[in-house]
């Protein structure tokens, strides 16, 4: 620091940025081995969703199966692998733990961690049943074996459900219906049901620090923001896509919001002047709900487009920094699904991005910092 005028945080994002820009392969993993499963619980066919902890430990995933209407839902456990002296940055081991969900009468529509205090292994997900006018449903489950005190159940009624959110501040979650957005309190069972301008709530977030503000992205276009403290279901403020909003991801400081949409646009907004901050160029999309991902640190945007690529951003100023190609041939029905993080396994180094595709885990870390 006193040479080069350089703080710790500052050094950290330099390692990252240097990290992304020299992803390579390293290694990939069978996640369920036909040997030890059976043939129902082996037969994974694509993966469609994909979310990390916050210890950075597990991954929460979600297959389908072929020749079945069934679906797995997953804990996949990592942990840091031995190292040899060419390892790279990222060394990790999967495996599969808990107990699997394996709904089979309704299509999960949307998945994400649920934790409560002192419960982390809890997961909402929201469905829609395969056979007409079977009623939509918005489950909480635990994963863990002999835990069943937290498992509540909604029925939503003969509607159709596109997106889910969980508030960890205040115990809430928030569901994309038909038409509206509801918002669900599980500790008092009350609902609430928001005005969207007659239009599907393709995503739906809240804000991170003080849970108070609810994102709404729409299928018309544009993202409804609503302020949680009053009781008026109207928006407070509009921000305007001219395509379907599919992806709303808040920024910690509650004050920047970054969205993307059907036409491909990747921005970061300013709720406070309700402009464009930052616009993040090269993103392929046309008619897909493609999730986009900031970092841990805030300093990273990336996602997957429609053509397999998974494409990388300074945050900051949308300087791209790398374009990954997909290990295999892909399709629109099995785009791969991307996370990133600097302490996989819980470990602090272990950097590097893990992506899911089929039944395999490929990992991608940089061989050499200094190389």
């Amino acid at each position: 620091m006193t040479l080069m005028g350089y703080q710790k945080h500052e050094i950290r994002l330099k390692l990252l940025q240097n990290t992304i820009t020299r992803l390579k392969p390293l290694d990939s993993a069978i996640v369920f081995n036909a040997d030890l499963y059976s043939h129902m619980q082996a037969n994974i066919d694509n993966m469609l969703c994909m979310h990390k902890s916050d210890s950075d430990a597990e991954l929460l995933c979600l297959w389908s199966l072929k020749d079945s209407c069934a679906q797995r839902i997953q804990i996949v456990q990592l942990c840091e692998g031995k190292r040899a002296a060419d390892t790279g940055s990222l060394c990790l081991s999967a495996c599969p733990v808990h107990r699997p969900l394996l709904p089979m009468t309704h299509k999960v529509t949307a998945m994400c961690w649920a934790p409560r205090s002192g419960w982390q292994r809890l997961v909402l997900y929201t469905t829609m049943g395969h056979v007409f006018r079977q009623e939509s449903m918005a489950v909480i489950r635990c994963l863990s074996e002999n835990d069943t005190e937290h498992n509540q159940e909604y029925c939503l009624g003969r509607k159709a459900t596109w997106s889910c959110a969980w508030n960890p501040v205040h115990n809430q979650m928030s569901v994309g219906s038909e038409r509206c957005a509801l918002l669900l309190n599980t500790d008092r069972r009350t609902m609430f049901e928001y005005n969207t301008n007659n239009s599907d709530p393709l995503a739906v977030a809240f804000s991170k620090q003080t849970g108070m503000t609810l994102y709404a992205g729409l299928r018309r276009g544009g993202i409804l923001m609503f302020d949680l403290r009053c009781r008026s279901t109207i928006p407070m403020l509009t921000l305007h896509h001219k395509s379907s909003v599919c992806s709303v991801q808040p920024v910690y400081n509650d004050i920047h919001l970054l969205a993307a949409d059907f036409s491909g646009i990747v921005c970061l907004w300013d709720t406070r002047t309700n402009k464009v901050l930052v616009d993040y160029h090269g993103h392929v999309n046309k008619y897909t709900s493609l999730p986009i991902h900031i970092d841990d640190t805030e300093t990273i945007v990336y996602g997957v487009g429609e053509d397999g690529y998974t494409r990388f951003w300074q945050c900051r100023d949308g300087k791209q920094l790398l374009t990954l190609p997909p290990p295999s041939q892909v399709s629109r029905e099995t785009i791969p699904c991307v996370q990133l993080s600097t302490r996989w396994g819980g470990q602090d180094g272990n950097s590097g991005l893990v992506m899911g595709l089929n039944n395999r885990l490929h990992y991608y870390g940089s061989l050499s910092v200094y190389s």
